[in-house]
């Protein structure tokens, strides 16, 4: 009785903190305001260009609702870290089917960014372990979303299948980084792939996820090392360019939380435009910048890094969302 009176005291708590986020997405959408979502921490890699008065601040969702043993399934708001839902599934004797490497990784990002690990070979990406979803849409308005219900916004906020190598291409792929760039160590992850109404057609059994670490180490004569000067940048982005041309001839798609260099037309057709805008017409995303206009770096400059000083600065304030990497 008394752990019932905790999880519903906990459920108007996460509601209380819903419905406030919810009024400040629909204050912007009647202003007409394109905002940014702040979630505190991030792994991403891309450049930020987030204005403080233009950000729905959603760090405050990081709370595990309930721990249902019984049923194997888990209530938690999205800034719930991995390490923080491990902890409490673990004092149940129980586990995620699939524990990304970083224990920082939230649930929400883990969900939308296709996050894996070496269970992934049995289980598939992250997301296929979701059973349901609470979205507050960008008009403001607060929908459920799983497989069976609302089941294209399910597919549409979760990683598709097609952000790694088919199984059958990984090879060549491997081959042209060892003989165009030798780049070592890489990560090669296996990845079951669990059809939905939206990929059946298109999709293989198994997806290989490959990722490059550390500089290359074949050169050209012109070739400039490190990326701190104009010339070494140039060089770095001539290198991402031909990596991402590679993945697109095997038949894979790079994944988006890295900088890309794709022109728009590029970008479009990789990642089914159609789609993706009658996905935002039906479910009130206008007030939001689109992909595009978030990932969107068809021609990158080389700047000089922030000082150290700014950059401390910036962390201790809690503002290092905001600096520009």
């Amino acid at each position: 009785m008394a752990e019932s009176i905790e999880t519903e005291y906990r459920l108007i708590k996460h509601r209380r903190r819903v419905s406030v986020i919810a009024a400040k997405a629909r204050q912007f959408a009647r202003d007409g305001i394109k905002y940014r979502v702040h979630h505190k921490t991030t792994n991403s890699t891309r450049p930020s260009t987030r204005q403080a008065d233009e950000i729905i601040d959603i760090s405050g969702l990081d709370h595990v609702i309930t721990v249902d043993p019984r049923r194997r399934r888990a209530a938690v708001e999205p800034n719930v870290s991995i390490a923080t839902l491990v902890t409490a599934t673990l004092k149940h004797g129980l586990i995620p089917a699939v524990v990304p490497e970083f224990p920082g990784i939230t649930v929400g990002g883990a969900f939308s960014g296709t996050a894996l690990e070496s269970s992934s070979f049995r289980y598939g990406h992250f997301e296929k372990s979701v059973a349901s979803l609470e979205v507050i849409l960008g008009n403001g308005n607060i929908v459920t979303a799983s497989p069976v219900e609302n089941s294209d916004l399910f597919s549409g906020l979760a990683g598709s299948c097609d952000i790694t190598l088919p199984g059958n291409t990984v090879a060549a792929f491997l081959d042209w980084v060892n003989n165009n760039l030798g780049i070592y160590p890489v990560w090669i992850c296996p990845v079951r792939v669990i059809p939905d109404s939206r990929n059946r057609e298109r999709c293989h059994n198994i997806n290989v996820n490959v990722r490059l670490w550390g500089p290359k180490t074949i050169h050209g004569p012109d070739d400039v090392p490190g990326r701190d000067s104009p010339e070494a940048f140039e060089r770095f982005i001539r290198d991402n360019k031909m990596i991402e041309q590679a993945t697109r001839d095997l038949g894979g798609t790079k994944v988006v939380y890295g900088d890309n260099y794709y022109t728009e037309e590029e970008f479009w057709r990789i990642y089914d435009k159609e789609f993706y805008d009658d996905l935002r017409d039906k479910w009130g995303a206008a007030g939001l910048p689109s992909l595009w206009d978030k990932l969107g770096n068809p021609n990158p400059t080389y700047k000089e890094q922030p000082s150290r000083s700014k950059a401390i600065m910036k962390v201790l304030l809690k503002r290092d969302y905001l600096l520009k990497k």
